[in-house]
């Protein structure tokens, strides 16, 4: 009677186990999920030397349109990014996403 008892135990405890792993799985999953939902999880982050979050956006293709963001800011931080790291490399395209339609440095212009 002891040993099925202790079977029983043992049973639960490996189902709520698998239960809250699971649980924490998910949580961290969806905080993942939630970062990252305005520009569809197309950037990088990266821990910088002081300990903080650097974001770093992907410039090597189009990825980014200006329907995908909630601000101009945002937009104006993803294509100055984008053209400091393409005006050292050999490429004419600084603007890979077309977010200046006009030239003039202003990403977006229609978003406020």
């Amino acid at each position: 009677m002891k040993k099925s008892w202790i079977i029983i135990i043992i049973v639960i405890l490996i189902i709520a186990t698998t239960i809250i792993g699971s649980i924490i799985v998910l949580k961290l999953v969806n905080k993942g999920e939630s970062k990252d939902n305005n520009l569809n999880g197309m950037y990088n982050e990266n821990l910088s030397n002081d300990g903080g979050n650097d974001i770093t956006f992907i410039c090597s293709e189009d990825l980014y349109n200006c329907e995908g963001f909630d601000n101009q800011l945002d937009a104006q931080n993803t294509y100055d990014y984008c053209k400091r790291i393409l005006e050292n490399q050999t490429t004419s395209n600084i603007d890979p996403h077309h977010l200046d339609s006009d030239s003039d440095g202003i990403a977006c212009e229609g978003l406020e």
